[in-house]
């Protein structure tokens, strides 16, 4: 099965977040929610944190 992430692989800037995307699908595919939410948040927080450094060093 290909993950729909996949597209976090294309870029060195994203591709830290594929392992953790992709383990975060595998969980919800098989049913284990209690966990999912928490698991996605954290990708969320990440990605959005490397957005304001990048942010940041622009200016």
């Amino acid at each position: 099965m290909q993950s729909n992430f996949e597209f976090f692989k294309t870029n060195p800037l994203t591709a830290d977040y594929f392992p953790s995307a992709t383990q975060v699908e595998k969980s919800y595919a098989l049913g284990l929610y209690s966990g999912e939410e928490t698991s996605i948040r954290v990708v969320a927080e990440n990605i959005e944190r490397d957005i304001a450094i990048l942010r940041l060093l622009r200016f």
